[in-house]
């Protein structure tokens, strides 16, 4: 089967995991590094926010032989866990008033973004890019965020300077710099002790975007 086959297949036998009243939409997007990706969005209807279920990883595992059920059951787990974890009161019409306290930067290179800067701003620092991101919702192992674009700039009626101003506050707020040692980092990683190093690593106490802190 191929890859565009195998996207609509999924959709198509996910109807029968999620109620009725669920949209289920494929979408192509853009990631860090201009990846194109496929990913499956289940959508209450007339609800904004919606977890998205990125398939391009299940197509990687249906070629090396994991039966289409066996996938299927996966991501139907995943996506009760997304429905689950959904912060559905949120809406998408919000003021910045509402967010500006949410929003931190995360830092990405430039060169392999080109595709994102059509429509996004961001500060060049070196031969990276800092962009914005609004916080939706946080757990321990993850961060789940917005990226800023224009659109979100003439919804809020605000400028970009406003904008990187509240984020520069905020990052260095909600993400307090952290210096540990490259050996207990790679530990949390890979989960095995590594040679003890007296290299040092500076990152956040949330340990989630942590080249961010050394801007």
């Amino acid at each position: 089967m191929k890859k565009q086959q195998f996207f609509n297949e999924v959709r198509t036998q996910m109807r029968a995991y999620v109620e009725d009243d669920v949209e289920l939409k494929l979408e192509r997007v853009v990631k860090n590094n201009d990846q194109l990706l496929t990913a499956l969005i289940v959508r209450q209807r007339g609800i904004d926010i919606a977890p998205m279920i990125y398939l391009n990883p299940y197509y990687e595992r249906y070629q090396n032989g994991i039966a289409l059920e066996t996938i299927i059951e996966q991501i139907s787990q995943n996506c009760d866990q997304g429905i689950e974890e959904t912060p559905w009161e949120l809406e998408l019409n919000y003021s910045f008033e509402q967010c500006k306290n949410r929003l931190f930067f995360r830092l990405v290179n430039r060169e392999l973004n080109q595709t994102l800067w059509e429509n996004t701003p961001y500060v060049p620092w070196q031969d990276l890019a800092l962009t914005v991101r609004w916080l939706v919702q946080e757990s321990d192992q993850s961060l789940g965020s917005i990226l800023v674009t224009q659109r979100e700039l003439e919804t809020w009626g605000v400028t970009w300077e406003e904008v990187v101003c509240a984020a520069w506050d905020n990052t260095r707020e909600q993400f307090p710099e952290k210096i540990i040692k490259l050996s207990s980092l790679l530990y949390g990683i890979a989960g095995k002790q590594e040679q003890e190093s007296q290299l040092y690593v500076l990152t956040n106490t949330k340990e989630l975007n942590g080249a961010t802190i050394s801007c």
